[in-house]
């Protein structure tokens, strides 16, 4: 009885650059599909009667920036929470950042939600925008935010 060949015999890499190329394509295939999911599961906030946003996300806070509270060390509540789910998802986004050094999406604006701004900021700024790398979360902040962490199409 002849043995099946199994699929990944198929493509199995001959060469260590065959090998490489394999992994990364994988790698990328993988990180875009946990990537969209987290961006979509982010930000299916709630849904009218007729299907359209109800311009609130996840947290109870406006979708678009231009309506948003500034944020700040010693602030709290569901815009805080909006701003460090934004600040992870940016994170995660640019540089990769793994899970478990996420900030805690728990309202309160402390230190390290301030040091990770500072981070995304740092970030938006390598992406050719010039905001001001201070901690706080004011509109341009949120704009590129919104924009980068998958909050939406009010800002970019």
């Amino acid at each position: 009885m002849a043995t099946k060949k199994h699929f990944w015999s198929k493509i199995k890499p001959n060469t260590p650059l065959q090998g490489l190329v394999l992994f990364a394509v994988v790698f990328a295939v993988v990180g875009g599909v946990f990537f969209a999911f987290r961006s979509f599961a982010a930000t299916s906030g709630d849904l009218s009667a007729a299907g359209a946003p109800s311009g609130k996300d996840t947290y109870g806070c406006p979708q678009n920036y231009t309506q948003k509270p500034t944020v700040s060390q010693g602030s709290s509540g569901n815009c805080v929470k909006s701003a460090q789910d934004l600040v992870n998802r940016f994170l995660y986004f640019q540089y990769h950042t793994p899970v478990s050094q996420d900030i805690a999406v728990d309202g309160q604006f402390g230190s390290r939600t301030k040091d990770a701004v500072k981070q995304a900021q740092y970030g938006i700024n390598g992406l050719g925008h010039q905001i001001a790398i201070d901690g706080i979360v004011g509109q341009q902040t949120w704009r590129w935010l919104t924009c980068y962490g998958g909050g939406g199409s009010y800002a970019c």
